[in-house]
């Protein structure tokens, strides 16, 4: 009888595991390297490597449109707008890298981090983007907001992102006292708050908890890209 059950247990399991491999996202890399005006007399440079989704759905084609949509209306608008722009053009060969990283991909969550380079002339700036998509469920396909990344707790993405504008300035405050600190001394939370939005600078990691980022350059003598990572029970901790 025992063996009987588990011959039907084993089976059970069989049966399930096509089910759980339609979940699982496969994911290629795209690339772009095109010039402006043309490549014989260049004003801009565009290098991008973005992912692709090769599960064959509504929820990879919706996601899939997202990446070709950013990379059109770079190579169809922005960058011919900018390489005819004679004071762009002042500044000599420029260019835009973009590098897509997966920092997420499972049944229920695909997230990206985008690192962008911008050289314009002698000065070159380094920001961050980010991107999280549902893989299931009822907005499967679509881009969501902080809240919805974290189950939809608490009463808005608003109040989750004043809460962690708080703590996250709390713990910077405990490492800038140090003699060899890295942040700016002079450094307020009117500056901090004015140029980090926990609304928008986040992406999810491979548990599901939410990354926020701090733009490079701003805040800090280095260029470190400072991470904070919080899980579900972290943020219900700060907003109750």
């Amino acid at each position: 009888m025992i063996l009987r059950r588990r011959f039907i247990a084993l089976c059970l399991v069989s049966l399930m595991l096509p089910i759980l491999a339609l979940s699982e996202v496969t994911v290629s890399f795209r690339e772009v390297d095109i010039y402006f005006p043309q490549e014989a007399d260049w004003t801009y440079h565009y290098f991008c490597r973005y992912p692709v989704l090769e599960n064959k759905n509504p929820s990879a084609e919706s996601i899939n449109h997202y990446y070709e949509t950013a990379v059109s209306e770079m190579t169809q608008l922005v960058l011919p707008m900018y390489a005819n722009d004679p004071d762009m053009a002042a500044y000599g060969q420029n260019g835009f890298v973009q590098q897509y990283e997966i920092t997420c991909s499972n049944d229920k969550f695909f997230s990206t981090r985008m690192l962008q380079t911008q050289t314009l002339g002698d000065s070159v700036f380094e920001t961050v983007h980010s991107q999280v998509f549902a893989v299931n469920g009822p907005y499967a396909g679509e881009s969501l907001t902080l809240r919805g990344l974290l189950g939809e707790i608490g009463e808005s993405s608003a109040q989750i992102a004043q809460a962690v504008l708080h703590d996250t300035w709390q713990r910077i405050q405990k490492e800038t006292a140090a003699d060899d600190s890295p942040w700016l001394k002079d450094l307020t939370f009117e500056a901090f708050a004015f140029d980090f939005y926990p609304e928008e600078h986040f992406y999810a990691d491979k548990d599901g908890n939410a990354v926020f980022y701090l733009q490079p350059g701003l805040f800090r003598a280095d260029l470190e890209i400072i991470l904070f990572t919080y899980s579900i029970q972290d943020i219900l901790t700060l907003i109750s």
